[in-house]
């Protein structure tokens, strides 16, 4: 058969099935033959992954890295450890394109147009960051990102050579000395070409000892209140302990990391994302390194702390002008004026841009990852007449190539040799055992007639050997994309549109997919062209279904590679509620039947508490559904959420309700918390005409939309798509692309509580 004959998702009872149609089709004179039925040069029970198999397992699809005791970050103390989740697993994942420097127009925009209220460099992330993520994190998972996930645009640096205005950096003693490599700096307002921050400055290093003698504090300065993401950076060394201690203070107390720099040195590494208030508070605002380790008389290494994204800071340009534009900023530094450099970056949150200019950011080398086109350096070599056209023709497809080439190529420089970049598969890298890729896209197509386009699946094992460089067959890349599609389509057919269409599992040299040394899945979710399917897609319990989808395809992915039983966690709890006793309040709350997963059943929970306007703590463990506290302060308003745990990890968040005893003695107001709507913009459909009226109702979205663009504006389904900047049907205004929308926050009874509380009341909700 041809190769398109491997496109369907091949099982045992669907092979033998293939194979007596035939045999019945040639006739008796065949009867006692064998069939063998092949594509792609394999036989189609080949085809079958491993989880769908009851024996004859391709052994050479297994995992072949040696198995993670260590990983590159473990909370200390979280109070469940999901081992039949995703515990110790590095998974590498991305959501499509970005907003990208294009040199033929001399501008920045987005790699793809403006639809639906939305476009597809943000549209992705709506799926991968608020859901995807999170769920692969709280079964245990280490998620690794080639672009920025924070959306706060305030970034504070905190280093031993610069740190961000207010900020302070300190060293308990001068035990710490200089490291022999190179670490952070934040020399400049802006970074150019072929300049690595991680490379500009210097790391400290000390031995570890048995017992805390010393400590490097972090000491940031808030500009805002508000969340921030923090990440730490360090130089690696295989003499480095794998349990540097790292403590963050924050407004809801504080949370504890044990980081393995053996491995992920000199780039960035997150560690969670925390409230912060304006100011600088030692108590509620910092983060501590502490030479405390079990590995004494190995190296503790410290370099710089980062919190929140920030903008992006990385200059684009006629490569003339940004010559000149370097030589300024030797002379001035950061009291350049702004007005000058920020006129060649893109003036852009960084979580905005595209992964080629986060990856320079944290710390990846040019040559290998983000500049990887032959004719490169040729740009700035040519002069004369002709100078100005070659660079347009050169220049102006080099950002583009780069940034969906990067992606690929940065997981390779994760795990370093034998399984390195293109350029180089024996550089060191970074040392990080990622043991799966996945691409997150929904550019899936068009339809005339508007049914649904649905779900594509991408992988490649056509590319230089049928074996990764660690042993690994490449057919473990069409296990991990056949068992998400299906994974991904049955739900969907299960809970919202019974015709959503499985198309084919393509084996083709798609960059992203071809690139990474580890089973790698290139996923066309849906078509965000395609009204049918976004008319699914923008609900945000859909989001969430599709989210724990590709979590769970994943899960029995990398739990079949190791051999072992897996575990889904739970679904978030409902039936939320306090009452109010004599001497304390009783919270309590019901777990919720996944009927899709068997192994979903909550066995234990975390109740968290906040205390006013400050973050939530890291939780308390029970055993049953409810929970007793004494001792309330009366006048204080008491806010908790509660999360379900299982052997698969933890579940989403509860709404949250909150308490305030009165200070009187009187019997407490109840606030109901009936505001529980989330749900998609207005849609419409005459035949004729049809899209979103996000201008008469908006929708809700789950806490905060992050992807909006703009209203519609052209409704005409005969409206052709010519280019990004005419895109037909679907159209949007761009007016919005830089605001975060708020959602359903599921913390309303604070907010009414706190005007029951200002008017001499207690309450209960």
């Amino acid at each position: 058969m041809n190769s398109v004959f491997s496109y369907i998702p091949f099982r045992s009872e669907s092979v033998q099935k293939y194979k007596q149609t035939f045999k019945d089709d040639l006739g008796r004179k065949f009867k006692d033959y064998s069939i063998r039925i092949e594509s792609m040069g394999q036989e189609i029970s080949d085809l079958i992954p491993n989880f769908y198999r009851e024996d004859s397992y391709d052994k050479d699809r297994l995992n072949k890295n040696p198995e993670t005791i260590y990983p590159l970050v473990r909370r200390v103390n979280s109070g469940n450890e999901p081992q039949l989740g995703l515990k110790n697993k590095h998974i590498a994942l991305w959501h499509s394109h970005g907003w990208y420097y294009e040199n033929t127009l001399d501008r920045w925009e987005w790699q793809r147009a403006r639809v639906f209220t939305s476009v597809e460099d943000m549209w992705t992330m709506g799926f991968v960051v608020p859901y995807i993520a999170p769920m692969l994190e709280n079964a245990g998972a280490n998620v690794l990102f080639p672009r920025e996930r924070d959306v706060q645009k305030n970034e504070v640096i905190v280093d031993a050579e610069w740190s961000s205005k207010g900020s302070e950096y300190i060293v308990n003693d001068s035990v710490w000395e200089l490291n022999s490599q190179s670490g952070f700096a934040n020399k400049y307002p802006f970074y150019l070409e072929g300049e690595n921050p991680f490379e500009l400055g210097h790391s400290y290093q000390l031995e570890a000892s048995d017992a805390e003698s010393t400590k490097v504090e972090y000491l940031p300065y808030f500009s805002e209140d508000g969340e921030y993401a923090v990440s730490i950076s360090y130089s690696d060394d295989e003499d480095n302990v794998n349990d540097a201690h790292y403590t963050v203070y924050h407004s809801g107390g504080k949370s504890e990391f044990l980081v393995n720099q053996s491995m992920g040195g000199k780039t960035w590494v997150y560690l969670g994302t925390f409230r912060f208030e304006k100011g600088k508070n030692p108590e509620k605002g910092r983060v501590e390194l502490s030479n405390k380790s079990k590995e004494s008389g190995k190296w503790i290494s410290a370099d710089a702390v980062r919190f929140g994204g920030g903008m992006g800071n990385i200059a684009r340009g006629n490569p003339d002008e940004l010559n000149g534009l370097r030589k300024q900023r030797q002379k001035l530094g950061f009291k350049m004026d702004t007005t000058i450099w920020q006129k060649y970056t893109s003036n852009r949150p960084r979580y905005q841009e595209a992964a080629r200019y986060y990856l320079q950011y944290a710390g990846m080398p040019d040559s290998l990852v983000y500049s990887i086109n032959k004719d490169y350096d040729a740009d700035y070599s040519v002069r004369g007449k002709d100078a100005a056209k070659f660079q347009k023709r050169e220049i102006g497809k080099t950002d583009y190539k780069d940034d969906y080439m990067s992606r690929g190529e940065w997981v390779d420089y994760l795990i370093g040799a034998p399984s390195g970049p293109t350029k180089n598969s024996t550089v060191k890298g970074l040392g990080i055992p990622v043991d799966m890729a996945l691409a997150f896209h929904t550019d899936a197509g068009f339809t005339p007639d508007d049914s649904i386009i649905g779900s594509l699946a991408i992988y490649s094992t056509t590319k230089g050997d049928d074996q990764f460089p660690n042993g690994q067959s490449k057919w473990a890349s069409r296990d991990l994309s056949d068992i998400i599609q299906t994974q991904v389509v049955e739900d969907i057919r299960k809970k919202y549109e019974p015709k959503w269409t499985r198309r084919g599992l393509w084996n083709k040299q798609y960059s992203e997919a071809y690139r990474p040394k580890v089973p790698t899945m290139l996923s066309e979710f849906m078509s965000h062209h395609n009204f049918a399917d976004m008319y699914q897609a923008m609900d945000p319990k859909f989001k969430f279904d599709i989210g724990r989808a590709y979590y769970k395809g994943i899960l029995k992915f990398l739990s079949f590679q190791e051999g072992r039983d897996y575990v889904v966690q739970p679904l978030p709890v409902n039936h939320f509620e306090i009452k109010e006793t004599e001497n304390e309040i009783v919270l309590s709350w019901k777990p919720v039947i996944d009927r899709l997963e068997p192994t979903a059943v909550s066995e234990a929970y975390k109740v968290y508490t906040r205390i006013e306007e400050e973050g939530f703590d890291n939780g308390i463990l029970v055993p049953s559904s409810e929970f007793r506290m004494s001792n309330c302060k009366p006048g204080v308003i008491y806010s908790f959420k509660v999360t379900a745990l299982n052997k698969g990890g933890e579940s989403f968040d509860s709404e949250i309700l909150a308490y305030c005893k009165s200070e009187n003695g009187n019997k407490p107001i109840l606030i109901v918390n009936g505001f529980d709507r989330i749900s998609a913009p207005q849609g419409f459909d005459d035949g004729k005409l049809a899209g979103f009226l996000s201008s008469e109702d908006e929708g809700v979205a789950y806490k905060r939309n992050i992807t909006y663009v703009g209203d519609q504006y052209d409704f005409d389904r005969k409206s052709k798509w010519l280019d990004d900047d005419a895109s037909g049907h679907g159209s949007s205004y761009a007016d919005q692309e830089e605001r975060i929308i708020p959602g359903n926050s599921f913390d309303y009874p604070f907010v009414h509580g706190q005007a029951v509380r200002d008017n001499g009341f207690g309450f209960v909700s």
